[in-house]
């Protein structure tokens, strides 16, 4: 997060490249996955911490895919289409 308090990471858990996101403390353990789809790239925070942005979806063949807007909390945006 832009403050530092927290981090968004992508983590598989069983390690085979289809990755949820996740947001935790930096300060404790405590990360919680706040996405299910297993199928999350490219997070980046908004500039005042309120936001998560990623991409759902996201095709080497099309160029296609969904951004996504979520909460920290995972409360989420509807998507929209990335060409």
């Amino acid at each position: 997060s832009p403050d530092g308090e927290e981090m968004a990471f992508l983590h598989s858990s069983r390690d085979d490249g289809r990755y949820d996101l996740w947001v935790g403390s930096t300060s404790i353990d405590n990360a919680e996955q706040v996405t299910t789809t297993k199928n999350v790239s490219t997070v980046a925070w908004s500039p005042a911490g309120g936001w998560i942005a990623y991409v759902r979806g996201w095709s080497e063949v099309t160029l296609e895919g969904e951004i996504v807007l979520i909460r920290p909390n995972g409360e989420w945006h509807v998507p929209q289409l990335l060409a």
